[in-house]
């Protein structure tokens, strides 16, 4: 069966130094400037609006420090929940393997 993927083309225009990022970016990793830009663009729908918004600078100036706090903050706390998450499940892991019987001396 053939498969295509959806896709669509648009051009876009970017400035001399986003270019220049691309460019750095493709050399370092290989990964095609197309790719990097479609997944850069899903990454940033993919974020909340509060950080777009910020991204966009549609944020007051003097509302930009506490909101980068919050995001920082909230940032924070998803690691910490993901460490514990882990760590729940390698304990999880290790009850539910059988344990080694010893054998007692007097036996």
């Amino acid at each position: 069966m053939f498969y295509m993927a959806e896709k669509e083309s648009t051009n876009i225009e970017i400035k001399m130094h986003a270019k220049a990022a691309l460019d750095r970016i493709y050399n370092d990793t290989g990964v095609v400037r197309v790719q990097i830009a479609t997944r850069l663009l899903c990454w940033f729908a993919d974020q909340d609006k509060s950080l777009q918004s910020l991204v966009l600078s549609q944020i007051e100036e003097s509302d930009q420090l506490q909101l980068l706090d919050m995001i920082k903050d909230r940032i924070e706390a998803e690691k910490v929940n993901s460490s514990a998450d882990h760590a729940l499940d390698a304990h999880k892991e290790h009850e539910r393997k059988p344990k080694k019987r010893t054998r007692s001396k007097g036996a």
